[in-house]
């Protein structure tokens, strides 16, 4: 407990863990937790499966590259908020992580394109990338990842400059069939352009799309006449979707929805 909020994580402390050290390790929110910390602990976790350090704000440049060099077996991480992850990082990641599924880089600002790029080649089996608030990512990092991840499920794009009908279009083209959850919040999208793209990913489940300023009541008919497996959606904020906006449609059993 002590030395873990301190960041002083100990290799002999971990060593005393399972055989062949955790699978699954949470250090969320350690303000100390440092790339000095991670050199020490992680050559203890070479089975390591799932690990969450987000929003670790002492983390440095050092930090992803010792996670790839370390833990080559990772399936989910999560680097929300670890301002240090930049284009450089996610090549170190691609290059070594080839079995990630899940990666959180909500709020990782300096993310750009090039690192989307890297990620498609490298992490084909990528299901889930969560992408809000990388406010430099464009439609072509979508674009990339679309091709390269072709069992991509789910994809936030809420808040980016990549919210937008070009990458509801790429993921349409290339990734239609396999798409599940979409997060779209504040995108420049329209009833035009949603209704193409939920024609298209028929499997979809979820639709998140928050604060659409374009958006009216026409995409909530498209979706229920679209997507027969869509169980939330959820459009608050958006001033042309009117709360009863789901009332003139039928819905499955377990459905959720929100407007207004």
């Amino acid at each position: 407990g002590g030395e873990l909020r301190s960041g002083a994580l100990s290799l002999p402390r971990l060593l005393r863990l399972p055989h062949r050290g955790p699978r699954l390790l949470c250090l969320s929110q350690l303000d100390a937790l440092t790339d000095a910390a991670l050199r020490e602990a992680l050559p203890a976790c070479p089975h390591l499966a799932a690990l969450d350090v987000s929003h670790c704000g002492a983390l440095g440049h050092a930090a992803v590259s010792l996670i790839a060099a370390h833990c080559p077996r990772l399936v989910e991480l999560n680097l929300a908020a670890v301002s240090a992850v930049d284009d450089v990082a996610l090549d170190f990641l691609a290059a070594r992580c080839k079995h990630l599924r899940l990666l959180c880089l909500n709020g990782c600002a300096a993310v750009r394109d090039e690192g989307l790029r890297a990620l498609a080649t490298g992490c084909g089996q990528l299901r889930a990338l969560h992408l809000f608030g990388c406010t430099r990512v464009t439609e072509a990092g979508v674009a990339a990842v679309a091709r390269g991840c072709t069992h991509l499920a789910s994809i936030d794009l809420g808040a980016t400059a990549a919210a937008n009908e070009a990458s509801l279009g790429f993921l349409a083209q290339h990734r239609a069939a396999s798409l599940r959850v979409v997060g779209l919040c504040a995108a420049d999208v329209g009833d035009e352009a949603l209704a193409s793209f939920v024609g298209a990913c028929a499997q979809l489940q979820a639709l998140f799309a928050p604060n659409c300023a374009r958006l009216t009541a026409a995409s909530v008919g498209a979706l229920q006449h679209s997507c027969p497996a869509l169980r939330a959606a959820v459009f608050a904020g958006c001033p042309r979707v009117p709360l009863q906006a789901f009332d003139a449609h039928t819905w499955p059993a377990g459905f959720h929805g929100i407007a207004g």
